[in-house]
Order: C-alpha cells, then sequence, then structure tokens
C-alpha cells in the first residue's frame, strides 16, 4: 500500500514482499491463493504478513473477489469488489484485525498498464 497526493507516489505504507527474519534471503511466499469460479470470481484465501507485532508470521483469512459487468452499459466501469473475512471457528482471546484493506471496491479506470 502506498500513499499518493495529486496523481503522484509520497511513501509506502505497508509492502507484503519481505525477508524472513530467520533465514537468509529468502521471501515470504505469495500472500494471495484461490481458483476462479465462472472466471469471473476469485475464492480463496489470503496472508495478511504486514501486521506489526503479530507473533505468527501472518494473519489468514477467507478472500472472496468478484468482477462486476454492467450488461447493455457501455460507459459503465468495470468493477470488482474484494472482501477478506476471519476463517470461522473457536479462538482464545481477541482475534487481531486484518491491516490489509478488508471491504473495498476496485474501478477499472484504462486499459493499459506501466509498472515504471
Amino acid at each position: 500500500m502506498v500513499s499518493m497526493a495529486n496523481n503522484s507516489f509520497v511513501s509506502v505504507i505497508y509492502d507484503s514482499k519481505k525477508a524472513h527474519q530467520n533465514e537468509d534471503g529468502l521471501f515470504f511466499p505469495p500472500t494471495i491463493f484461490g481458483e476462479l469460479d465462472m472466471e469471473i470470481n476469485l475464492y480463496g484465501g489470503v496472508c495478511d504478513n504486514t501486521i506489526i507485532g503479530n507473533p505468527h508470521d501472518c494473519k489468514r483469512g477467507q478472500l472472496r473477489m468478484k468482477m462486476e459487468y454492467f450488461s447493455g452499459c457501455t460507459t459503465c466501469p468495470v468493477t470488482a469488489t474484494w472482501e477478506v473475512t476471519e476463517y470461522q471457528g473457536m479462538r482464545v482471546g481477541e482475534p487481531i484485525p486484518f491491516n490489509i484493506p478488508t471491504d473495498i471496491i476496485l474501478t477499472k479506470v484504462s486499459n493499459t498498464v506501466n509498472l515504471d
């Protein structure tokens, strides 16, 4: 996650690409995993390794992402919903909250990507 101002990069707030504390040069594995359902839905899991002070490597949760197309509307933007929730089950104590966004709507604004 980065901070932006006037469409310009300001700073990194947090980054999930980080090295293990006890190993040389190794990074955490990918933090999102899942499978597509009908090519518009992604169901799976997420591993939030950005939590400062978490006694575990990461906080695991369920991920659901769904593409939204508005048929018949050529000017409507394509959007996707992103929802991260706790796994069901019993817990001892109060759960640590996720640090990553857990309920957002993404809007497609361009057909091109500049990774520079």
